[in-house]
């Protein structure tokens, strides 16, 4: 209920009232503007007539998708709660995880979270599906641990945003000029006032901040976030997976860049510290899974903080090899459509040049759960330019001191 709170607030109880709205907003701005908002309208309430074929083949593209890639999401889905310390603090992260382990964390934490196998499936633009599909999803998504962890990492971000949000009242009522405090709180829809005249908040100003912070650590998606397009048919099978990108930069902008602008220097330090650290030790685990040229082995500060959480885990699921940045056709049309440029480019390469190993890579890609772990099987040989061929004929091992070996040799030093 408290997940659309919003909607009421917007629209009354009543949805004939949107009508009105629509008609009104017909009359004012046009056809177009009408039509654009009476479709995000039945979007936003789940009454757009929908076309039950597209949907449902949508929907198999979707469950296919995960059924092959998402066997290892659940390493750097482990890590997602780094962005919920990053907004509530290590402390009170802290105490969210371990509330998650109690009944009254629980059970706070399921007042506001629905069953999270179908949230997630929601996030990624699968529609409701019961079909042979949907069970192959579930299966891959239930016993490879994702679903827990995914569970787990709600609940913790539920407990960390009351946490955060009682942290930030009995701060306040002990200075209650900050604005800083205040904006706080009324960022986590809490009612300040009225908190204030209690001193202590009510349980759905706890709830409300559990959940705030649960949408804006955890990168779920809504309709109400995203390009309209993303919620289409079409749209949902090409943004599959890209809808944890958009938040994720959307969480750097909000979370770290603007407060940053208004002088709150903690989030950045708190990202600058854990970022990294949970990024590296998702790297880890992943090598020790994996076989193969590791070409991830090569990383940078950056590679480390893009692989943590979903973000990490989506990018991973349909990359190349290792975290190597996606291409521009998987990047574009997304992991179903990039996987069949993917294999006709292996097609290509097999049958003109007859080279098996794209095609091993696109097979390997496909076998659930350990296909990141043989994919790199395949990788292509590194090439050997022409100038380190010339200073490996001529002995010398080290490239970065060739000059000064050649010096040597030549009785020129």
């Amino acid at each position: 209920a408290y997940r659309r709170l919003n909607l009421a607030e917007k629209f009354g109880p009543d949805l004939g009232k949107g009508e009105e709205l629509l008609t009104k907003i017909g009359q004012e701005h046009g056809d177009m503007a009408e039509s654009f908002a009476r479709t995000y309208f039945q979007r936003v309430t789940g009454t757009e007539p929908v076309n039950k074929l597209a949907n449902e083949a949508v929907s198999a593209a979707v469950n296919l998708n995960n059924f092959t890639k998402l066997g290892q999401a659940a390493i750097a889905n482990a890590s997602q709660p780094a962005y919920t310390a990053i907004v509530t603090g290590a402390k009170n992260t802290a105490k969210g995880y371990h509330a998650a382990f109690t009944k009254e964390g629980k059970d706070f934490a399921t007042k506001i979270l629905g069953a999270s196998a179908r949230e997630f499936m929601e996030d990624i633009g699968a529609a409701a599906s019961k079909g042979t599909t949907a069970k192959m999803s579930d299966f891959i998504l239930n016993y490879t641990g994702f679903n827990y962890t995914e569970r787990l990492n709600r609940t913790v971000a539920a407990n960390a945003g009351k946490f955060f949000a009682d942290d930030a009242l009995a701060k306040l009522i002990k200075n209650p000029n900050n604005k800083k405090l205040r904006e706080t709180l009324q960022k986590m829809d809490v009612d300040v006032d009225g908190a204030l005249k209690r001193g202590a908040l009510s349980e759905a100003d706890q709830l409300r901040a559990g959940q705030n912070i649960v949408n804006r650590t955890q990168f779920k998606t809504d309709v109400t976030e995203l390009p309209l397009f993303w919620s289409s048919p079409s749209g949902r099978l090409i943004s599959q997976y890209k809808r944890f990108q958009f938040k994720a930069g959307q969480f750097a902008k909000d979370e770290i860049i603007k407060e940053l602008a208004k002088g709150n220097v903690e989030p950045f330090i708190r990202a600058a510290v854990i970022l990294p650290a949970a990024g590296f030790a998702v790297a880890q685990v992943r090598g020790a899974v994996r076989f193969g040229p590791q070409t991830e082995k090569a990383r940078n500060l950056i590679d480390y903080m893009a692989s943590v959480g979903t973000f990490g885990a989506f990018t991973d699921a349909f990359a190349s090899s290792g975290r190597q940045p996606v291409r521009g056709l998987q990047q574009i049309a997304g992991p179903t459509l990039g996987e069949l440029g993917g294999a006709w480019e292996a097609g290509t390469a097999l049958t003109r040049d007859g080279n098996p190993l794209p095609a091993g890579k696109v097979i390997a890609k496909q076998v659930p759960f350990v296909g990141p772990s043989i994919r790199n099987l395949f990788n292509e040989p590194k090439k050997i330019s022409e100038r380190e061929k010339m200073l490996e004929t001529l002995g010398l091992k080290d490239i970065a001191k060739g000059r000064q070996e050649i010096k040597k040799k030549l009785g020129l030093d």
